[in-house]
């Protein structure tokens, strides 16, 4: 229910230039204050913490906000100060939350990831992606805004195959641990494909309806995907399988 109804609003007030970060260090009057207590603010930024939750699980989480809480109690507080708990906390050897996470803070708008696959590949896991802002289509008549077409994220990328929907659960306890991706394209490394490992593989170029890829399992980053035509055909397909049988 959170998904539908806190994380579809703050993706449709998001999806538009107007929209502000969820956090502007240049805010300096009560004006700007007033405009930051927004959908934004509120929705946006309970999403962005169900994604942070996600990403730590769920009781190193709770952790890090009472420690924040409990240290900040009697301080004006800030995001960075949230991050520097979170951090301390966060399993990752090589990754800083605080750091990926700062994009999300504080730039507007959040990513589309379409997922492509290589069906010419005998390699079944040959699998690409770009990701851009997402933004809705402006109003009739109005004129199409400039943007910084180099906007990118830190996006925790997750993968589940259609080909080991008999394994669900173990494949969702393996699509929860997320690969980061940041550039705005490139092939998926290796580290990105471990779901798919020492599973049957479908010999590349047949049309299976199982043999697709769903990302961004149960809704658990805040970003949009969209895939290949390929792969949205037999999504459908699965879909439509499911339903009649």
């Amino acid at each position: 229910m959170f998904t539908y109804w806190v994380v579809r609003e703050a993706m449709s007030q998001d999806a538009f230039t107007t929209t502000h970060a969820l956090s502007d260090p240049n805010v300096e009057t009560i004006a700007d204050i007033e405009r930051m207590f927004s959908t934004i603010t509120y929705a946006k930024g309970a999403s962005i913490l169900h994604m942070i939750k996600g990403l730590m699980q769920e009781t190193p989480f709770f952790n890090a906000l009472k420690q924040y809480v409990k240290v900040n109690a009697d301080v004006p507080t800030r995001p960075e100060l949230l991050m520097t708990e979170l951090d301390k906390v966060y399993n990752s050897a090589s990754d800083k939350l605080s750091e990926r996470l700062s994009k999300w803070i504080y730039q507007k708008g959040y990513p589309v990831v379409t997922v492509s696959r290589n069906y010419d590949s005998t390699n079944p896991n040959d699998i690409s992606y770009t990701q851009k802002r997402f933004l809705l289509p402006v109003a009739p008549g109005s004129s199409a805004p400039v943007l910084n077409e180099t906007d990118t994220w830190d996006v925790p990328l997750t993968l589940i195959s259609g080909a080991i929907k008999d394994d669900l659960q173990t494949a969702l306890q393996a699509a929860n641990l997320p690969c980061w991706v940041s550039s705005a394209s490139e092939k998926l490394p290796d580290r990105c494909l471990t779901i798919f490992t020492d599973k049957p593989t479908v010999v590349a170029g047949t049309d299976q309806i199982s043999n697709f890829i769903i990302a961004n399992v149960q809704q658990f980053g805040f970003y949009r995907v969209n895939y290949d035509i390929r792969n949205w055909n037999r999504i459908i397909g699965a879909l439509g399988a499911y339903t009649s049988g």
